[in-house]
Formats: structure tokens, C-alpha cells, sequence
């Protein structure tokens, strides 16, 4: 059996030319986002598929948002051949001034998290 699993694995090296278990990247451990913008307010759409609301933090601090996910790696006893998700932690920050801070809601659905934010009313 053993050796046939190295057959396997060897295969895999040659077909994908990289490590089977080779980690993610630091660039794809981050995730697509649209920023939007109007008189009003600022609208930070972010995909962040596969994960539940209580894996995702949101903090406002010095000017910056950050959104940060924690995936956990599915186990389930199998072995492993091929590695194409990544598991881990994913995080963005923006630089975001002349908000109000309380106003900062978000929502989430299907993978999608929604952020809206007011801007702060000049006087």
C-alpha cells in the first residue's frame, strides 16, 4: 500500500511540478473585497466563502478597518494528495478617515460580508 502512495505522490509532483502540502501564500491568504462610496457612506463588500459569521473579526482602530477570518482545516481521516484551499488566517486593513465609528454595521450571508459605514458629518 505504501508504495503505492508514493506512486501516487510522485505522479501529483510531476503533473503539479510543487509539494503536495505545500502551504498558501501570503497573497492568498487574503480575499476579494469592492469598495464603494457615495455622499453618505462608505460599502466594503468582501468574499469570504466557507466561513460563519462568529470566524470573522471587524475592528476600527487609529483610522484603519481590518477584517480578519480564521478557517479551520477540515478533519476527516483521509490522507491528503492534493492541497488547492487554504486554511489559516486571512486578514485586509484599510485606511479609512472622517467616519463616524459608531455607525460601522455589518452583515453576512452566503460567504458575503457586508460593511457599511457612515461618514462624518463636517460642521
Amino acid at each position: 500500500m505504501e508504495k503505492h502512495k508514493k506512486a501516487l505522490d510522485l505522479l501529483f509532483l510531476e503533473v503539479t511540478g510543487g509539494d503536495l502540502n505545500k502551504n498558501c501564500s501570503e497573497h492568498s491568504k487574503s480575499f476579494p473585497i469592492d469598495v464603494y462610496n457615495d455622499d453618505e457612506k462608505y460599502v466594503i463588500t468582501a468574499e469570504l466563502p466557507g466561513l460563519k459569521y462568529k470566524e470573522i473579526n471587524i475592528q476600527y482602530q487609529d483610522n484603519y478597518l481590518e477584517i480578519e477570518a480564521r478557517k479551520k482545516q477540515d478533519e476527516n481521516g483521509l490522507v491528503l494528495l492534493r492541497r488547492e484551499r487554504c486554511y489559516g488566517v486571512f486578514r485586509r486593513s484599510f485606511f479609512i478617515e472622517g467616519i463616524d465609528e459608531d455607525s460601522i454595521t455589518a452583515n453576512f450571508r452566503d460567504g458575503i460580508l457586508i460593511i457599511e459605514i457612515k461618514k462624518a458629518r463636517i460642521k
